[in-house]
């Protein structure tokens, strides 16, 4: 641990850095920036992730860095204030230390899951006020909206990948997920392989969000009820349609984010 705290601070360019406490499969830790960074011009905080190996496995050199390094930068809905930002991707060599790392901007808040709960552990008591949650599913669906027009489809778009930032707004997090929909996009972007399947994981995510959401503001709402309301309206076929025609108008869009509207209507009526 000692060494990737040295290493954080070189790659960050800061004299002191902080461990997050984030785990993950592939990582082996995280580290943010405390004071003054190399980044300083850019964002308040940075992070490091440092992630298992050497960096010369197909699933680092060939997966991760590209992103970061190729695809995140091309593909201008990933630009969005409410997604966090990547800032590169490398390995870092010293003596006999290779670490493979990428480097992301640090948004300070909770862990969203750990604000409004999930199916296996609801929230009991409010934890936020309905407007609260009301601005929540605007900030992550008006961002699923945006990343699905450009084509693309994020699997793990759940609330454990999200940030309910100090302002009060929510922020998309882990935006690694989307490393093999931003490569086929923009190496073979008529090939939906590998974002037909995601497009099936991420519509299952919906209506668990919508219930989330509803627990952690006092309203009652179990996944069978939210799937239930859900279905009445087009919301998810609206969601499906997004991105995979390359003339793909304002309309289209804009039939998604009214179908978003109705349906956060049903569970937030005025």
């Amino acid at each position: 641990m000692t060494e990737l705290i040295e290493i954080a601070k070189k790659i960050l360019g800061c004299a002191q850095v902080e461990k997050l406490p984030q785990g993950g499969n592939r990582n082996i830790g995280i580290y943010a920036s405390v004071g003054a960074h190399k980044y300083s011009g850019k964002f308040k905080r940075v992070s490091c992730k440092f992630y298992k190996g050497d960096g010369s496995t197909p699933g680092f050199a060939e997966g991760y860095m590209p992103y970061h390094n190729i695809y995140f930068p091309k593909i201008r809905a990933l630009k969005s204030s409410r997604v966090q930002q990547s800032l590169g991707s490398g390995v870092f060599a010293g003596g006999q230390i290779r670490a493979p790392y990428s480097v992301f901007q640090y948004i300070e808040g909770k862990m969203l899951r750990d604000v409004v709960g999930g199916k296996n552990s609801p929230m009991r008591l409010p934890s936020i006020s309905k407007s609260d949650a009301s601005r929540i599913l605007s900030d992550m669906f008006e961002t699923w909206i945006l990343i699905w027009s450009a084509g693309l489809r994020f699997r793990d778009g759940h609330t454990g990948n999200w940030v309910y930032g100090d302002d009060g707004r929510a922020y998309m997090i882990d935006t690694e997920q989307i490393r093999h929909d931003a490569a086929e996009l923009c190496n073979t972007p008529e090939n939906w392989t590998w974002r037909d399947r995601h497009e099936k994981s991420c519509l299952k995510l919906v209506d668990g969000i919508f219930a989330d959401l509803s627990n952690a503001c006092g309203i009652p709402m179990t996944d069978a009820r939210a799937k239930e309301l859900v279905s009445r309206t087009d919301f998810k076929k609206a969601l499906a349609n997004l991105g995979r025609n390359p003339n793909m108008g304002a309309e289209e869009v804009a039939a998604a984010k009214w179908s978003f509207l109705q349906t956060k209507a049903l569970f937030f009526p005025q």
